[in-house]
């Protein structure tokens, strides 16, 4: 239910005079985050992604912003940084593997980490160990 509101609101958004239009503009949008969230370990330009959505580039960042009330590449980064607090919390794998696997570097990693939830990824992880000793 919460996805069909959301999908509401971002149909509403655009503001295109013809329906079929706007669904067909939702649809490229969800293509291009569909091709940022399979290839989050890459390096993406608006570019490539606005190529992915098969708009230009400017047509492209302003219908995003319109529906995401972000840019491409905000959207990108917290994608990145929502994926890998999950592989902090789900694996042991090493922090520099976790960055690569998201398309970070290691500091980047840390920076956005930090930004997101207040805290490193390594402290993070001590506290999530903690808590699980706790309860076994």
């Amino acid at each position: 239910i919460c996805n069909e509101r959301e999908l509401a609101f971002q149909y509403e958004r655009l503001n295109c005079i013809n329906k079929a239009r706007r669904r067909e503009l939702l649809r490229r949008l969800r293509r291009s985050t569909d091709f940022m969230h399979s290839n989050l370990q890459r390096k993406l330009s608006l570019t490539e992604i606005a190529r992915a959505a098969c708009l230009s580039e400017y047509h492209y960042l302003r219908l995003f912003r319109q529906v995401f009330q972000m840019t491409p590449m905000s959207y990108l980064r917290a994608q990145r940084v929502q994926r890998a607090i999950a592989l902090l919390h789900s694996s042991s794998t090493e922090i520099q593997e976790i960055a690569a696997q998201v398309g970070f570097t290691r500091l980047s990693l840390w920076r956005n980490v930090r930004r997101a939830i207040g805290e490193g990824p390594l402290k993070m992880r001590q506290r999530a160990g903690d808590c699980g000793s706790r309860e076994q």
